[in-house]
């Protein structure tokens, strides 16, 4: 690199021997430029000061300005300037190239710095490219020494601008180069949005391929440098290989997506991302490194991606690639400025206007022929995509209508169906409703709002939990765990008894969980009125307990009745033969005795069946009845078993109402009590006493029957009222007594119950409805 630079230097000092120390004359020119009349030296350490250059040896630099390469050195001007004009001169020292990293400017005991190492706000003059200000009084004549280095190659040409021109000039260049950035920022706003709405990753490569274009282009133009000075001094004025690295890479990667290139070539596609990942890592590397080569490579893998760019537009073309052949005229355009750049750095062509924009016209004309061939495929692809949706709604709409019918069909159907199915829910006999799992009421049939309405005198409503419309508060609790029972998966059976119409009604109710994809979503309910059943299941409960109490009272029966029968028919005959042989007439009369008392326990025997017959056989019959006479009726009955003076009877009857019971039965119950207290409860004179007590109400009849007798032995208690039994074998009663005083007082829907206590007495209380008993 010191090679070509000293040869450089060698064929400039030839060239140009005939200009050293030539003086600018200023006569109020316009714009002057100051390459024909600049002396240089370059500082190949970069470091020598002001003073340690001021005996070194200047030589004049080339008419059309010096051309460095990327290195550390720093370039020294000598610049003499003589006002000749009649008055004082403002002009403007401008450089053209605004990517100068670091220019100083000694102007006498002065100094001004600027370049893009500056930061704008601190620098003499603000804009996009190095300037300061000279004022040049009459005849004054001024030198000025300028130190300029950059990392970058750099183009050292310089104008002397006069002050009124110059601000128009600034104004117009600032005008179109904002014309430029707007547009390119438009693209920017214009791709983000693309990337949003399509969601294709071409537009995120093409985005990002147009911000880093504007980085590159900035460099050229000073606008990166004055609106984006952190990435400068980041990149360490290696910011223009950093940006041409991105817009290079993210270039090819929104290539090959747009030209679809994996569709229609494999092995280009591989050629293309082995070239882009060849050029990202030996790029990354220099940029590590901070090597200036960085600035060659790119320059050489630039002009190798234009080639391999077109060259993959053009087959692209050829294979019919939608809009591959915008890709190719962007490219192309893009291709002829790159060269001409390449050639004013050669300085084949001059560096004039095209040259310095050149890099700008390039990307610009590029881009918006790509812009507008991204335009066109979007807009195909959205009539693509119209069309495709115009089929498509046309389908839907063809199958809308079919589903319409279809439903309309199913719609009627299932009309038709849950008609007949509400007619079917409503007709039945039982109550059928269902709840959700917050226990709200989802519908319920005719059954189940009537009974609702007839037992609690509310009105059902439909979507209100049912734990809050039932207005009982221990049926609120019952049912809300029936229903969390049910809740949780498990079916419930329950009777419940519930009054309707004034009517006990029994009900079976059962309860069924809703399952929806598994999940218990609420409960249906089903009661059914189970009163006959119940009813006729007790009944036939009553009857089964009644035969069997029948047939063991008949078995008991047949056998007492057999042994009761015949021990006093065998006492007669057995009394008739010893007669027959008796010749004392005494004796025989005592025989004859003996025969009456067991003819007569016979003759009580059969009365208590016939009395027993007629209470299981016939129904009881009311009518008004006079309970006085019945009690003397049947202690005149009862003459042959005691004596009137013998026993003291104590009758109270307390009775304000008329009764009304079955007279015979009342008659069958007084006299068979009464005949055990006279027989068993007046042993002696010192207890012959009988108390009767009664007592007549407007429902009820009460009558207590209280002897002064020995009393019962409590273990013989609980048995008195069982058919036949006896309390002691020594007994002459049947057995049947009690029996059939329980029986009738059963039959009259009555109640008879005993107390009795050793050496104090028993005593009988009967209590027996007082009403016409049908």
């Amino acid at each position: 690199m010191k090679v070509f630079l000293s040869i450089v230097v060698l064929f400039i000092s030839i060239c140009s021997q005939a200009q050293t120390n030539m003086v600018l004359e200023i006569n109020g020119q316009s714009e002057i430029s100051i390459d024909s009349y600049v002396n240089f030296f370059i500082d190949e350490s970069g470091k020598l000061t002001r003073e340690e250059v001021a005996n070194k040896k200047f030589v004049a630099a080339p008419t059309e300005g010096i051309r460095t390469e990327a290195t550390n050195n720093a370039i020294w001007f000598k610049l003499r300037i003589i006002n000749n004009a009649s008055q004082h001169q403002n002009y403007f020292l401008q450089f053209i190239d605004p990517s100068i990293y670091s220019i100083i400017i000694y102007d006498g005991d002065s100094m001004f710095e600027s370049g893009t190492k500056i930061n704008p706000t601190l620098r003499p003059i603000k804009g996009n490219k190095p300037t300061t200000f000279l004022t040049l009084r009459k005849g004054e004549e001024r030198e000025l020494l300028i130190r300029a280095n950059s990392t970058n190659k750099m183009t050292l040409n310089a104008k002397l601008i006069r002050h009124d021109i110059f601000i128009d000039k600034n104004n117009d260049e600032r005008f179109y180069l904002g014309l430029f950035y707007g547009a390119l920022i438009l693209l920017f706003v214009y791709s983000i949005l693309l990337l949003i709405t399509s969601r294709q990753r071409m537009f995120a490569y093409y985005a990002g391929y147009i911000f880093f274009v504007a980085l590159l282009t900035g460099a050229g133009d000073g606008i990166t440098a004055e609106y984006a000075h952190g990435w400068i001094r980041w990149k360490e004025g290696f910011q223009d290989a950093a940006s041409a690295l991105c817009s290079n890479v993210l270039g090819l990667m929104f290539m090959i997506l747009f030209l679809e290139v994996k569709n229609w070539s494999n092995k280009l596609y591989k050629i293309n991302i082995g070239f882009m990942l060849s050029q990202g890592v030996f790029a990354l590397i220099f940029l590590q490194l901070r090597d200036f080569t960085v600035f060659d490579i790119l320059a050489l893998f630039g002009l190798f991606q234009i080639g391999l760019t077109i060259f993959t537009s053009i087959l692209a073309v050829r294979n019919k690639v939608s809009q591959s052949e915008y890709y190719l005229a962007a490219y192309s355009i893009f291709g002829f400025f790159v060269i001409w750049f390449i050639l004013s750095l050669f300085r084949v062509v001059p560096y004039g206007f095209v040259a310095q924009y050149s890099i700008h016209l390039g990307y610009g004309f590029s881009v918006l022929i790509l812009s507008y061939g991204v335009g066109v495929r979007i807009y195909s692809v959205y009539i693509e995509l119209l069309k495709k949706e115009q089929e498509k709604q046309e389908i839907i709409k063809q199958k809308n209508e079919e589903l319409e019918e279809q439903v309309t069909l199913r719609t009627n159907f299932l009309a038709e169906k849950e008609g007949n199915l509400r007619a079917i829910i409503d007709n039945h006999t039982n109550a059928i409703w269902l709840i959700n799992d917050r226990y709200e009421l989802i519908d319920c049939n005719t059954v189940f709002k009537d009974d609702w309405k007839t037992t609690f005198g509310k009105e059902l409503i439909i979507g209100v939990s049912m734990v809050d419309q039932i207005p009982v508060e221990n049926l609120k609790v019952r049912w809300k765990v029936r229903f969390d029972v049910a809740l949780e998966g498990k079916t419930g059976v329950y009777n419940d008894e519930y009054t309707i119409a004034d009517q006990r009604v029994h009900l079976e109710i059962k309860t069924f969980p809703i399952l929806q994809d598994g999940i218990v979503r609420g409960v249906s309910l089903f009661s059914s009125d189970v009163t006959e059943r119940i009813y006729a299941q007790n009944k036939l409960e009553n009857q089964n307990e009644m035969l069997t109490k029948v047939n063991q009272e008949l078995d008991s029966f047949v056998y007492s009745a057999s042994h009761d029968l015949k021990a006093p028919l065998a006492s007669v005959l057995g009394l008739i033969n010893i007669s027959r042989m008796e010749n004392d007439e005494k004796e025989r009369q005592n025989y004859f005795n003996m025969m009456e008392t067991s003819v007569k326990r016979l003759d009580q025997f059969i009365m208590d069946i016939i009395d027993y017959s007629r209470n299981a056989r016939t129904n009881p019959e009311a009518s008004k009845v006079d309970l006085k006479q019945i009690l003397d009726n049947v202690f005149e009955d009862l003459r042959y078993i005691y004596e009137k003076e013998r026993v003291k009877i104590n009758i109270n009857i307390d009775q304000t109402n008329d009764l009304y019971t079955d007279p015979t039965r009342l008659r069958v119950i007084i006299r068979n009590i009464l005949s055990n207290a006279l027989k068993y409860g007046c042993p002696d004179p010192k207890s012959n006493t009988i108390d009767i007590e009664a007592s007549v109400g407007a429902k009820n009849f009460e009558l207590t029957i209280t002897d002064h007798g020995p009393g019962i032995y409590e273990e013989y208690q609980p048995h008195l009222f069982d058919m036949f039994y006896r309390a002691s074998e020594t007994t002459s009663g049947t057995g049947l007594g009690l029996y059939i005083v329980k029986e009738t007082v059963s039959k009259l829907e009555g109640k008879i119950s005993m107390k009795s206590k050793l050496k104090v007495g028993t005593s009988f209380t009967i209590e027996l409805p007082n009403k016409l008993v049908s």
